[in-house]
């Protein structure tokens, strides 16, 4: 987040304002999405480190995440654009589209920047070239199912150029 010059406040009023977020099945990952401003947005992709299930509709109240990736953005991305109505689900593709590195999570399934579907992790395959660049593999695996949710490889390097040219605009 430093690097970028994003403050900690930032991810935390993403992930507590609750108006465009999704948790994954198992919830143990919460990603969530706040547009500061027509041109500013926030996504915060992070691990539930801690909930307490309560009796009801939305019987989960997370109450402690750990945060994976909090990225600063802009409508325009290099995949496309984003817009207020979106899902968090629909911003999260375009920005794996955008930032991240094709992968599978299991040999028999296509490559995506964004999986979803049978595997594990000790499956997944990043489809990077021959040196493959840095990455962080983000996303929620169930073992048990041997299913996969939202799985992406994060090339922050790429996230930073785009980043940056930004800045010399």
């Amino acid at each position: 987040m430093e690097q970028v010059g994003l403050s900690p406040e930032l991810a935390d009023a993403a992930v507590n304002d609750g108006q465009r977020e999704f948790v994954d099945s198992g919830d143990t990952r919460l990603v969530a999405c706040r547009w500061l401003s027509d041109d500013r947005i926030i996504l915060v992709d992070s691990e539930v480190i801690q909930a307490e299930r309560k009796p009801g509709p939305g019987g989960m109240q997370i109450e402690e995440v750990a945060a994976h990736a909090v990225l600063d953005l802009r409508p325009e991305l290099p995949a496309g654009r984003l817009d207020r109505e979106m899902s968090t689900e629909h911003v999260l593709a375009v920005v794996a589209e955008s930032f991240g590195i094709p992968l599978t999570c299991d040999p028999d399934e296509p490559i995506s920047t964004l999986y979803s579907g049978p595997g594990s992790e000790d499956r997944v395959v990043v489809h990077s070239g021959c040196i493959p660049p840095p990455y962080w593999l983000i996303g929620s695996f169930d073992p048990r199912k041997s299913y996969c949710e939202h799985v992406w490889a994060f090339h922050p390097d790429r996230y930073r150029k785009w980043a940056q040219a930004l800045d010399r605009r």
